[in-house]
């Protein structure tokens, strides 16, 4: 049985099952395959399962990147606790948050800055 398959198909395409690759080009792959084969038909062969035997097979990738921050100056704990207050973060005049919750927010900060 044939079919057309992505290339991403090939690239995932378990090497072992593989029993043979076959280029046809030009002509000899416009015969066969048509006008949709003029710039050539990449034949791959694979082998037959076993009759009567089940086989499954399980694949897992993970990759896990993050960004490169080495470039950016970013602010310690500290640092950040401190334009915190300056940029008025702990000061009720600007929100609807009583006084004393935003000052027991700031001290269980700087404890944890503190505390590392």
């Amino acid at each position: 049985m044939e079919y057309e398959v992505d290339v991403q198909k090939v690239f995932d395409l378990d090497v072992n099952r593989i029993a043979s690759v076959t280029l046809l080009k030009d002509a000899a792959a416009t015969a066969i395959y048509g006008a949709r084969a003029a710039n050539g038909v990449l034949v791959i062969v694979t082998k037959a399962p076993k009759e009567g035997k089940l086989r499954v097979n399980y694949n897992y990738e993970l990759n896990v990147t993050g960004a490169d921050l080495s470039d950016y100056q970013v602010l310690n704990a500290e640092d950040k606790l401190k334009y915190e207050v300056l940029a008025g973060l702990y000061d009720s005049d600007h929100e609807n948050i009583p006084q004393d919750h935003l000052d027991e927010l700031y001290y269980h900060k700087l404890a944890n800055v503190i505390g590392g």
